[in-house]
């Protein structure tokens, strides 16, 4: 039921230093993932353990979320130009769709969810990355 194991109530998804998700990283720096799935510990009280659908959620809510202004003017051109032709390849596809640049224009072709991995454990502390492919 859990994403992980051991299971644990949140954790960040980072974008890494690569040429598809460094505007991600400088803009968003990671994807927030908190848990819904309620278990009563042993004190008592109720954690909520992150599950799979909550790192889908999650991972979906953020690429679904339009690029603000502020965003879109630190962009640099190149990375504006691919916005752009990644939104156009995006809206093409549906008739009626319409609107302002998403988040996942960001990641130009690469749009394809591979999942996430781990990417560093230290001091107890575990790092996910996302991996992504070509669609």
């Amino acid at each position: 039921m859990t994403a992980t194991s051991p299971a644990i109530d949140h954790f960040s998804i980072k974008f890494e230093h690569s040429k598809t998700q460094e505007p991600l990283r400088a803009l968003y720096r990671s994807i927030k993932v908190a848990g819904s799935f309620p278990h009563e510990m042993s004190d008592g009280t109720t954690a909520f353990l992150v599950t799979i659908r909550d790192v889908l959620n999650a991972v979906f809510e953020f690429f679904q979320t339009p690029i603000s202004r502020e965003e879109y003017a630190n962009l640099t051109n190149s990375e504006a130009q691919m916005v752009h032709k990644s939104q156009k390849r995006r809206v093409g596809r549906h008739p009626y769709a319409f609107g302002e640049p998403l988040r996942v224009d960001l990641l130009g072709e690469m749009t394809k969810f591979d999942g996430v991995r781990i990417s560093a454990v230290k001091d107890r502390k575990i790092t996910f990355a996302l991996e992504l492919g070509r669609w």
